[in-house]
């Protein structure tokens, strides 16, 4: 596809562990509409542009837009199939035959490769405010997340509502509290594990919250609620996330789980991933960089980091803004997609490094 440029090179990492294997950058050089297209790696490794303001889609192989889905045409792909998205901003896949588009209010269900589209679910019907992400669980469930409205809800796979986790008003809890009493902030992110137990980027608390649908609990395993950057190499607990309260979106905005538990977190305005191992609980940084305007050629290196010292040795890779992440279970390949200007968005690929 025109506007994109592949960079490919090695990153040093703590025990050599983490590298980027590949760099793509997409100019938007050809764009004729507003708002900034973002990756949507919500779907088991595949490449998906998520259009926020124009409301549409599309996906990505081989380094063209095969097809696209949503309100506007973009002109990118032969095959469009119009949809009402509005402000279509997570996909996720139930099946590698069906996905799901939230946007603002509604989830649609999209199959694969009819592209046929259809409105599963209006969550204004049960009280929500704006949604947020929409994924599968093991057992069929699906959980949503209410940004503005500070809770989350469970749904059967046809959209049917069973129940709340929140009571929607705004707050913060460290250990563990019950999912009728539990308090977020927004929540920008959300994510199933191997054991069905739901992992909650509560962004603006600087937090990583667990929910245990069978337990009725919600834990927090990262954060104390302030903003910061510590706590490498020491337990989840203990560390803070980034922020930034004069930022339009304050506090970390992704974050996805792998088949063992582990959970990588964009840490956005640290600009750095970081992982909180499922059998310790201690959390360590294995990407990061060393400025919020790196250059596009290449790949830094693994030099010191000023501050804390348990992360003077990271592995370093140019993020500005990580605005999402997915973890292809098949390759164990992190997908991390950046903003980086009002020029270009970037996509970076990482892999763990041959031992």
């Amino acid at each position: 596809m025109a506007g994109v440029s592949v960079v490919t090179g090695s990153m040093p990492s703590a025990g050599g562990s983490w590298r980027v294997e590949r760099r793509l950058r997409f100019s938007r050089e050809r764009r004729v509409i507003e708002g900034a297209p973002q990756f949507g790696f919500h779907t088991g490794g595949h490449v998906l542009i998520v259009e926020f303001a124009a409301g549409w889609i599309g996906s990505i192989e081989d380094g063209e837009v095969v097809w696209t889905v949503g309100a506007w045409d973009p002109g990118l792909a032969v095959t469009h199939v119009q949809a009402p998205f509005d402000e279509s901003r997570f996909v996720a896949a139930v099946t590698p035959r069906t996905l799901l588009v939230s946007d603002a209010h509604v989830v649609h269900r999209i199959e694969l490769p009819s592209l046929r589209v259809t409105a599963l679910v209006d969550t204004t019907e049960f009280g929500v405010k704006e949604l947020g992400n929409c994924v599968p669980a093991p057992d069929g469930h699906l959980w949503a997340n209410d940004i503005l409205g500070h809770q989350i809800v469970e749904l059967t796979s046809e959209g049917q509502l069973i129940r709340r986790i929140g009571d929607g008003i705004a707050g913060f809890q460290r250990g563990t509290v019950g999912c009728a009493e539990a308090r977020f902030g927004w929540i920008y992110d959300l994510r199933c594990g191997p054991d069905g137990r739901l992992y909650v980027l509560d962004s603006t608390n600087y937090a990583v919250r667990v929910v245990d649908p069978a337990l009725g609990t919600v834990t927090t395993i990262c954060g104390d609620g302030i903003p910061g950057g510590r706590g490498d190499g020491g337990p989840a607990s203990l560390a803070r996330l980034g922020g930034d309260p004069a930022a339009d979106f304050d506090g970390p905005w992704s974050l996805v789980v792998d088949s063992d538990g582990d959970v990588y977190i964009g840490d956005t305005h640290n600009h750095a991933v970081r992982r909180i191992d499922a059998a310790t609980g201690l959390i360590t940084t294995i990407a990061s960089a060393t400025s919020a305007s790196p250059p596009i050629e290449g790949v830094t290196d693994g030099s010191t980091t000023e501050g804390d010292a348990s992360r003077s040795r990271e592995p370093h890779a140019p993020f500005t803004k990580i605005c999402g992440l997915d973890l292809n279970p098949a390759t164990g390949r992190l997908l991390v997609p950046d903003w980086i200007d009002d020029e270009s968005d970037e996509l970076l690929v990482l892999v763990r490094a041959a031992t």
